[in-house]
C-alpha cells in the first residue's frame, strides 16, 4: 500500500461515507482502480453501491450465479 493508494482509499471511503466501507474495502477499490483489475469479493452490496470512477466494478464472481448456487 503506497501513500497514493492510501490517499485514494480514504477519498473513496469519504465519498461513500454513508456506506461505512472502511479502509479494507476502500483499499481494495483503490488498488483495483489503479490496476484496472477485477475484484474478488462476496461483498456485492458495497461494491455495487460504490462504483469505480469509470463505472461498475468488474467482479470475479458473478453475483447472480453465486446467489443461485447457495440457494
Amino acid at each position: 500500500m503506497t501513500i497514493g493508494l492510501l490517499r485514494r482509499a480514504t477519498e473513496i471511503d469519504g465519498q461513500y461515507g454513508d456506506l461505512d466501507l472502511g479502509l479494507t474495502d476502500a483499499s481494495v477499490m483503490a488498488v483495483a482502480e489503479r490496476e484496472d483489475a477485477p475484484v474478488l469479493t462476496f461483498d456485492f452490496e458495497d461494491f455495487r453501491a460504490a462504483p469505480s470512477a469509470s463505472g461498475p466494478w468488474a467482479l470475479v464472481v458473478d453475483e447472480s450465479r453465486y446467489l443461485d448456487s447457495i440457494r
